[in-house]
């Protein structure tokens, strides 16, 4: 907010300084040639989507110019199970930018709205509030009402552990899981290690280790269907789904992303 916005705010701010009624004061002025958000905010975007477009030309399999989106979540090569090409994310600030666009298109071109949603989501409140109505992300209970207590507190205690979990190692197993493989539990590891090698050999497990783990999904899709996928969550899919469904719902994607792995190769 200091120096993105402080750039944005100063790119009209000095300009206005021109003219006579909002000519700066000295000390004004001495503290706007000590500032340096504007050249920060130009070199920091120019360099980011420079280092980004470069990896997307070098580790796609066409070594294709980038372009679009590639500045921002540069191709890895491959497809995504829906066909989609696959593409990293990154730890640069220009990834903001389409995360913005996505919650405003979602909330029907309502600026305001749409930038509060993301603002919250940004914030560390929202684990608490899944807590308080027993309801994740994707809205299924955290925990079984109808379970005894002792199991309750313990599938609290796992959805916050899961939470807790490292973003590299997310990404790494969502990585994987994009490749057909599946990251095997601690017990089938120490047993069968070869399951574990297979799963870190898939495609962008090494880099999302790195911090460039996939692309989120919403990335390749249009302004129509972001906004339909909103409503649909809003008026359509239950507003709360029973704890065990997440269970059942993971192994569906695993097998999916296994089907359509095997379905893209030639």
């Amino acid at each position: 907010m200091r120096e993105f916005g402080g750039a944005v705010a100063e790119s009209v701010t000095r300009p206005a300084g021109l003219l006579p009624p909002f000519k700066p004061s000295d000390s004004r002025r001495n503290i706007r040639e000590a500032t340096n958000k504007i050249p920060f905010a130009i070199a920091y975007m120019a360099s980011s989507a420079l280092i980004l477009g470069m990896m997307s030309m070098l580790m796609d399999d066409d070594n294709k110019p980038p372009e679009g989106l590639d500045w921002i979540f540069p191709r890895v090569g491959g497809t995504n199970p829906d066909g989609s090409p696959r593409r990293l994310t990154n730890m640069s600030y220009i990834r903001e930018i389409p995360m913005l666009m996505k919650h405003i298109q979602e909330r029907g071109g309502n600026v305001l709205t749409g930038t509060a949603e993301m603002v919250w989501n940004k914030l560390m409140f929202e684990p608490f509030n899944e807590l308080m109505n027993n309801r994740d992300y994707y809205g299924y209970n955290i925990w079984d009402e109808n379970a005894p207590i002792y199991k309750q507190v313990w599938q609290g205690m796992r959805h916050m552990w899961g939470d807790q979990s490292p973003m590299t190692l997310a990404g790494a197993k969502h990585a994987a899981q994009l490749s057909g493989k599946e990251f095997p539990s601690l017990t089938d590891a120490v047993t069968h290690p070869n399951k574990l090698l297979d799963a870190l050999k898939a495609k962008g497990v090494d880099l999302s280790m790195l911090g460039f783990g996939p692309a989120p999904a919403y990335v390749e899709k249009s302004s129509i269907q972001n906004r339909i996928g909103y409503l649909y969550r809003q008026h359509v899919a239950p507003g709360s789904r029973p704890h065990a469904d997440e269970e059942n719902s993971e192994e569906k994607m695993a097998v999916r992303n296994r089907y359509h792995d095997r379905q893209a190769r030639p």
